[in-house]
């Protein structure tokens, strides 16, 4: 696996390509640990698994029709993609049943003309994600009512009753989210009204980076500070853990439809690395 220095204290020095390496590869690692955690009943059920075609990450869920669970992470990123390792993809994705799934393309992924690669397959665009990136110095001080907390699996439970409450998740999701709670390499927060949950989140650790992901806070408890106390919460604790680097990713926004959760994480010290398109096949 290639290998960037990361010694600059600004992310604004990386170039795409180390942007890419450290935003992708760390996402590919979170959600590759977070399908291995599914259940034995959801992968009978759901076929849920993944599997790698050089350095890329394929997660896959033939039974469920939700391009979160079926897409690929990290094509092209630390190394050259060769047309026929695309048409392996395409070929694995359609040999397990599953009939719609993203291809995700960062900038810098290799070759340049992966776009073209794409669309010669009839993958076309359709919209973006934000991969966002800061170092580890101490955040804002976040003043709210609520209180966070690092929790165990005695929490497990309440973490993915958050989830599926607050992105809509099916309920047979349920196991999966709460089977990350105590699993080596996460670590898991809460925010409290009193003695309630009313916002969770979650941290995956990748080498001198640390990921944020499945933060969610319920409708009752919007606007009250959790999600800026949470974000503040798992920096630090990023940073005592030796970490440089924290990346997160959310969705694409503009004027009409702004996104609260990028323009949250931007007020926190986050900068936009990267936009990164989506490819969807046509049926």
């Amino acid at each position: 696996m290639a290998e960037f220095d990361y010694n600059s204290s600004s992310m604004v020095s990386l170039t795409p390509e180390q942007l890419a390496f450290v935003g992708e590869l760390t996402e590919a690692s979170v959600m590759a640990d977070y399908v291995t955690s599914a259940p034995q009943e959801l992968v009978d059920w759901f076929g849920v698994h993944t599997e790698q075609v050089g350095k890329a990450t394929l997660l896959m869920a033939p039974g469920l029709a939700d391009y979160y669970y079926n897409r690929v992470i990290g094509l092209g990123v630390g190394e050259e993609t060769s047309e026929a390792q695309v048409d392996e993809i395409i070929e694995r994705y359609y040999r397990s049943g599953v009939d719609q799934f993203y291809i995700h393309l960062a900038p810098g992924a290799k070759p340049d003309w992966l776009w073209e690669i794409f669309e010669s397959r009839n993958l076309i665009a359709n919209g973006s994600w934000v991969k966002l990136i800061r170092d580890t110095s101490t955040p804002p001080f976040i003043q709210t009512e609520l209180h966070v907390d690092v929790i165990g699996p005695e929490y497990a439970d309440a973490f993915a009753e958050i989830g599926v409450e607050v992105f809509g998740l099916p309920e047979i999701l349920f196991p999966m989210l709460a089977n990350t709670v105590g699993r080596p390499g996460w670590k898991h927060f809460m925010a409290f009204d009193g003695d309630y949950p009313a916002a969770a989140a979650a941290m995956y650790f990748h080498g001198d980076t640390a990921y944020l992901g499945f933060m969610g806070t319920r409708e009752s408890h919007q606007r009250m500070g959790a999600q800026s106390a949470l974000v503040t919460r798992r920096i630090f604790e990023a940073q005592q853990a030796g970490c440089k680097w924290v990346v997160s990713d959310t969705f694409e926004h503009n004027e009409d439809q702004p996104n609260r959760s990028l323009l949250n994480l931007q007020r926190l010290g986050f900068e936009i690395a990267y936009w990164r398109v989506n490819f969807v096949n046509q049926l």
